[in-house]
């Protein structure tokens, strides 16, 4: 997918490509959503499986669509898989929208994954020198781009991910995504 360009940003809903797809090519334009949080850089991911725990944890494994030839260290003749958790990793991986690939099928794989600095650390850790993982970043602004007080309080009024959690716990993740 090398020779493929950058997907970009749009602040449109309806230009942004909301809805994975079935090659990586067809993904060109990801939602820059007006939320919160901690900063999350958008990949173009294929989904190769999901798992459900029995506590209701899903684990999804996928690949990078801009180096699927990447090898597991370990076992060279498989491809390299990553493992998100999207019910509980709200640190690493942001299950909604903007992510498309939560919502992937067998017949549309690919989708964005917007995934944080925290993410690329551990990946470069797990790939060692093979790559940089920060050079697959699709193109655009990071998300989100800011928190102002109005949209502070539209985001803990809209954030799923936010409901249950103490209260403590949403004020200290809302101080550390400002950060």
């Amino acid at each position: 997918m090398p020779d493929v360009p950058l997907a970009v940003s749009t602040e449109e809903y309806g230009a942004a490509d909301i809805e994975p797809k079935a090659t990586p090519q067809e993904l060109r334009r990801w939602w820059l959503r007006d939320t919160i949080g901690p900063r999350f850089y958008p990949y173009i991911v294929k989904r190769v499986r999901e798992e459900t725990t029995c506590d209701g944890l899903r684990n999804f494994y996928f690949q990078l669509a801009r180096r699927e030839d990447l090898r597991d260290l370990v076992d060279p003749t498989q491809p390299k898989l990553f493992m998100v958790e999207l019910t509980q990793q709200f640190r690493i991986c942001w299950p909604d929208l903007p992510s498309t690939a939560p919502r992937a099928t067998d017949k549309h794989p690919y989708g964005f994954l917007m995934l944080s600095e925290a993410w690329e650390t551990s990946a470069n850790l797990d790939l060692g020198a093979t790559l940089d993982v920060r050079t697959l970043r699709e193109g655009g602004k990071k998300w989100p781009i800011a928190a102002s007080n109005k949209m502070l309080l539209r985001a803990l009024s809209e954030d799923e991910a936010l409901e249950d959690l103490p209260l403590l716990e949403v004020l200290n993740e809302i101080m550390l995504s400002l950060r």
